[in-house]
């Protein structure tokens, strides 16, 4: 099985970023370009998944603090998803929920992901909406508003205004608003954390020994 285990040599800070959706939305292909960047000089309109879950590490540096982020992919098949959903998702700082513009059943899938994530989350977890496919505007069944109006009430069944879940439209393909929405949330994980550590330290877990205890225990 192909279960990564992130490690963390220096101390620095982790924070791992999933994506959840709908099939066929193009999570895969957010994590390709992310992954590969410049590097990817060609397009695929099916990626492979991939076989149990892969991931890409990127260093940012926040608020003069060097950050690092593992952002994850991972196979829909039947035979991985309750390791996936009970070692990883509910481990993970922060969930990229993610529709086609093109396919209406993807969008009404959302809120039903975003709820069973939220309700299963054993750490502090930063959220933000995602509407793929932009640049097949011909074919859209979704229009901006809808997804504007979603993620307003996601928030509020959040309960976390301070923060905010974000909406934005991107096309995987053109490679239009990737990098934009990724580096707002990882902003906002680093915030919260941040927030955290200001404050009377009861949010405040231990998230990274937790993530790395049970990537470990996937195996």
């Amino acid at each position: 099985m192909n279960l990564i285990k992130p490690k963390n040599q220096d101390n620095t800070p982790i924070y791992k970023i999933m994506f959840a959706g709908h099939y066929s939305v193009g999570k895969s292909s957010y994590y390709n370009r992310l992954s590969k960047a410049e590097n990817l000089k060609y397009w695929l309109d099916h990626y492979p998944f991939p076989i149990g879950i892969d991931l890409v590490q990127r260093r940012e540096n926040f608020y003069e603090e060097d950050v690092r982020i593992y952002v994850f992919d991972h196979s829909g098949g039947e035979r991985f998803r309750a390791i996936i959903n009970s070692n990883h998702y509910p481990f993970c700082h922060g969930i990229i929920f993610m529709y086609d513009i093109t396919n209406r059943e993807s969008f009404d899938a959302v809120s039903k992901i975003f709820h069973i994530k939220k309700k299963e989350a054993q750490v502090s977890q930063s959220y933000i909406l995602v509407g793929n496919k932009a640049d097949l505007e011909e074919k859209r069944e979704v229009s901006y508003e809808e997804g504007r109006l979603l993620a307003e009430k996601l928030n509020g069944d959040d309960g976390e205004s301070e923060s905010g879940i974000e909406f934005f439209e991107i096309s995987a393909k053109a490679r239009d608003g990737l990098e934009h929405a990724y580096n707002v949330i990882v902003k906002k994980m680093v915030e919260k954390r941040k927030r955290e550590r200001e404050g009377d330290g009861i949010k405040l877990k231990n998230d990274n020994h937790k993530l790395l205890e049970k990537t470990r225990c996937a195996n």
